[in-house]
């Protein structure tokens, strides 16, 4: 009977062991999956936000290097009224045809000189508090002589009455010597990437949030 009795104890601890052992097996390979999923999951939301931003800024390119826009910079300031408001609505209706094909555009804005704006809609006014120019879009933008600057997240008052959560997508306007004339800036409301970020989603508890190289941050659901 001893014996029987021990031979069942060294039994009962083998299989307790071996079920130790398979279940922190079993842990280590979910973890693995799981970490390897996400990674790949992670991976992609990164495409599809870079993808993003760079359509955005090419719609920047485009919008900086056109010709209404050049003639308004250039000569707006010298016009007499009659003819710097034909101009203006001319530049009012294309910037209004980009408002107008996304939703994920706030405002489109161009800044020249103190005080010195035109909006995508003639409705728009320049908020006289905003101090607009001491902004890291606007003093980026002017630093980088024509590149791209992407801002973290940030309430954008530059238009009287609307304080929106956006990112700002800005870049100065120069000439052929590479002088600043002029600071274009395109504000993006979050609602693409909040449905990127939703589409990828992978549990109830979970969400993604998005940070520049500095650490800011650009996104977050909880903003």
């Amino acid at each position: 009977d001893a014996m029987i009795l021990d031979l069942e104890l060294i039994t009962i601890g083998m299989v307790g062991t071996t079920t130790l052992v398979a279940m922190q097996y079993t842990k280590e390979e979910v973890r693995a999956v799981s970490v390897d999923y996400t990674t790949q999951w992670i991976t992609q939301v990164n495409r599809d936000i870079n993808r993003y931003v760079t359509y955005m800024e090419d719609v920047s390119e485009v919008v900086g290097k056109n010709a209404t826009v050049a003639q308004w910079i250039e000569e707006g300031g010298e016009m007499g009224r009659a003819e710097l408001m034909v101009l203006e609505d001319s530049l009012n209706r294309q910037l209004s045809s980009i408002m107008n094909s996304r939703n994920d555009v706030a405002n489109i804005a161009i800044f020249t000189g103190p005080g010195r704006v035109v909006f995508d809609t003639r409705g728009k006014t320049l908020n006289t508090h905003a101090q607009y120019e001491q902004t890291d879009w606007y003093t980026e933008a002017v630093r980088l002589r024509g590149g791209t600057y992407v801002s973290s997240s940030h309430v954008q008052n530059v238009v009287a009455g609307r304080y929106t959560w956006v990112v700002s997508i800005s870049k100065a306007v120069t000439t052929g010597s590479g002088d600043v004339k002029g600071v274009l800036m395109v504000a993006l409301n979050y609602s693409v990437i909040t449905s990127l970020c939703n589409e990828a989603a992978i549990c109830a508890i979970g969400y993604i949030f998005v940070l520049d190289r500095e650490g800011n941050i650009i996104y977050h659901p909880l903003q």
